[in-house]
């Protein structure tokens, strides 16, 4: 079976790494708990519990994310009928002892948790829905916009400012992100040196302006070209 192309620069990130102790970020893929069903969680006593009473302490609240449900928008109460579209909408309502329980589906935003629990017993945690699969991602579709330029392919720089890092023995390094069919593509530093599976990004550091890239396989970016 030949596997679409996909073309994903990262932009973005998911800010759940260095969180306040005390928040605990759950399920970034397909989260089951062993022997319970969809829904369900071992505790530790052995027994399969509801999701809701697994995560949320006992009287917090259980919130909702699941940007499938034909209802789902992020003015509604983030109840399990009336969900929210994302799940940074959650980021600014939960509090100590609360849960959000986000359903299947590829989450294309950045998550920065705004506070932590208070203690073991008063997470904050944010869990994919046992037996769902759910992706957080910064990444884009970019399927057209690509202009032939040479032997690689341009496209403008849609996405936002990107500050630059600085460090003791490298004074900038840059942080745009190229990845072809699950490959990750070389940046390179001046447009000459662009081979197959390179990228070079034009513009200033924190500005980029545009991308030119050559394929692994110097193929023709497509319809089944995503940008990350």
């Amino acid at each position: 079976m030949v596997m679409p192309r996909r073309l994903l620069l990262v932009g973005a990130l998911l800010l759940l790494l260095g969180c306040e102790p005390g928040l605990t970020a759950v399920g970034a893929s397909h989260i089951v708990s062993i022997g319970c069903p969809s829904g369900k969680w071992l505790d530790v006593a052995g027994a399969c519990i509801r999701a809701e009473a697994a995560f949320t302490a006992p009287g917090a609240t259980t919130y909702w994310v699941d940007q499938d449900h034909p209802q789902a928008d992020d003015a509604n109460p983030g109840t399990q009928a009336l969900p929210w579209r994302t799940i940074s909408r959650a980021t600014t309502v939960l509090q100590p002892g609360d849960a959000v329980l986000v359903r299947a589906g590829v989450y294309r935003e950045t998550v920065t948790p705004r506070i932590g629990g208070t203690g073991p017993e008063q997470r904050i945690t944010y869990a994919a829905y046992p037996g769902d699969t759910v992706i957080v991602t910064g990444a884009n579709l970019a399927h057209d916009g690509w202009i032939r330029e040479g032997r690689g392919w341009r496209r403008t720089w849609t996405g936002p400012r990107l500050p630059s890092y600085h460090g003791e023995d490298d004074p900038h390094f840059r942080r745009e992100l190229l990845v072809a069919a699950g490959q990750v593509l070389q940046p390179v530093y001046q447009k000459e040196a662009l081979r197959p599976g390179s990228f070079f990004a034009e513009g200033p550091d924190e500005a980029p302006t545009a991308l030119v890239a050559r394929l692994l396989d110097e193929a023709e970016p497509s319809v089944d070209v995503m940008l990350e």
